[in-house]
C-alpha cells in the first residue's frame, strides 16, 4: 500500500475507530466514508493535502426553544455554526449544541450525536455549517446543518 495510502488510511482509521456502547461501530454512512477516502488516497500526489470528509447532514433539535429565531433573518445557507460538546446536560450525554456567532440555535439530535460527541471528545475539530434554512411550522424542519471532518494528509515522498 502506498505511503500515502497508509496515512490516510491510518487518519482515518483513528477518526471512526470509536467505540459506541451498544452501538455498531461503523454505520453504512462511515463505510461510505471509508471507501471514498481509500479511493480519494489512491488519487493524491501532493506534499500535503487536507481532505474534507463529509460525516453528516442533521436536522437540528429543540430550535423552538433556543435562539433562532431571534436571529433567523441574519441567518444564511453556508454559515459556519460551532459544535460544542455539552457534557453535563441533563437530558443526554452525549449532547452537542449548535451555536452560530455566539447564538444557541439548539442541538444534535440525540440519535445522530454519538459519532461527534466522541471525535470532539477526543479533541479533533469539526467543521459545521448550515445546509438548509426553512420557515417550516415543524421545528425539526427549519435548520439542517453539515457536519465535515478534516483529514490532513503528508506524503514524505515528495
Amino acid at each position: 500500500m502506498p505511503l500515502l495510502q497508509t496515512s490516510l488510511f491510518a487518519a482515518l482509521k483513528r477518526l471512526l475507530s470509536l467505540r459506541l456502547t451498544g452501538h455498531r461501530l461503523l454505520s453504512i454512512r462511515h463505510w461510505q466514508i471509508v471507501v471514498l477516502i481509500t479511493l480519494l488516497s489512491t488519487a493524491l500526489t501532493v506534499h500535503a493535502q487536507t481532505v474534507r470528509m463529509l460525516l453528516q447532514h442533521t436536522p437540528l433539535a429543540g430550535v423552538q426553544y433556543y435562539e433562532a429565531e431571534q436571529v433567523w433573518a441574519e441567518l444564511r445557507e453556508g454559515d459556519l455554526v460551532e459544535l460544542a460538546r455539552d457534557p453535563e446536560n441533563q437530558h443526554d450525554g452525549q449532547a452537542i449544541r449548535v451555536l452560530w456567532r455566539g447564538h444557541l440555535l439548539g442541538f444534535l439530535p440525540r440519535r445522530e450525536n454519538k459519532v461527534a460527541a466522541q471525535v470532539l471528545d477526543q479533541g479533533y475539530r469539526l467543521e459545521a455549517r448550515l445546509l438548509r434554512l426553512t420557515r417550516h411550522p415543524d421545528p425539526w424542519q427549519r435548520i439542517r446543518i453539515s457536519i465535515w471532518a478534516s483529514v490532513k494528509v503528508v506524503n514524505p515522498a515528495k
